[in-house]
């Protein structure tokens, strides 16, 4: 039902004007939907659990993922092993960086080798065990990415590190996360160059002049020496300028 009123309320705003009829929030909402649904369903979420233990067993040894028991579970009732560990900030220093350096073997596994990702893996549904190991819990929202977004990923990785920002584009849109012709945000009214938390609509762009301006921006802001933090945070204020997207396995 909430989704139900959030939906009508979206239609409303585009109705009057508020929201631009290509603006994504509408199918943004749909996808989350989806995925709550999807969710919500306990037997699905225990088979997503097996399918992950099973594909990374072999690459990530010490990662753990629950036991779910099958017999004793349903789509409203969950039931699996439980699981002794601390989160990462009840831990030493040196079983700090051992878990966080666990954690980023497993992200990239997931991205680069595997292409099935747990999609909530915050610091909730993390934990250290006992033993050593990374225990990853919930796997309610999963997903599974091509093998050219995968190619796509790590060749983001290169060109971010040679600083090539105009590959990093194409990198960007065999990714999903750019339109293959580039916008920029406007005032409806006069026509000029608005933030996307305005009111306005997209007025497409000339492709090198995105580019020039992309690269310009990340040149300023993300320059050599720069954190991958200092990366997302211009790239963040790129997209209150330009068309971004939020691919549905993100």
């Amino acid at each position: 039902l909430d989704f139900v009123v959030v939906r009508a309320l979206l239609d409303a705003a585009r109705a009057a004007g508020v929201l631009s009829d290509e603006a994504d929030v509408a199918e943004m909402t749909a996808e989350v939907g989806a995925g709550l649904f999807r969710e919500l369903d306990f037997t699905q979420e225990a088979r997503n659990a097996r399918r992950f233990a099973r594909e990374h067993a072999a690459c990530l040894p010490d990662l753990l993922v629950p036991e779910y028991y099958e017999r004793f579970t349903s789509r409203r009732v969950l039931c699996s092993a439980w699981v002794d560990g601390r989160k990462l900030g009840e831990l030493g220093a040196a079983e700090q960086a051992r878990m966080i350096k666990l954690a980023l073997d497993a992200c990239f596994t997931q991205l680069l080798r595997t292409g099935f990702i747990h999609a909530d893996a915050h610091q909730g549904n993390l934990l250290y065990t006992r033993a050593g190991e990374l225990a990853l819990l919930d796997f309610g929202l999963v997903t599974q990415v091509t093998v050219a977004q995968q190619e796509a990923m790590a060749l983001a990785l290169l060109h971010t590190l040679a600083r090539d920002w105009r590959a990093l584009i194409s990198d960007f849109r065999c990714m999903g996360l750019l339109p293959s012709t580039p916008a920029l945000w406007v005032d409806r009214r006069t026509g000029l160059p608005a933030s996307t938390l305005a009111p306005g609509c997209w007025s497409r762009v000339d492709d090198g002049a995105f580019a020039d301006a992309f690269e310009a921006h990340l040149d300023a802001c993300a320059g050599v020496g720069a954190s991958f933090s200092e990366l997302t945070v211009a790239l963040s204020e790129l997209s209150l300028r330009y068309r971004f997207i939020l691919p549905s396995w993100m």
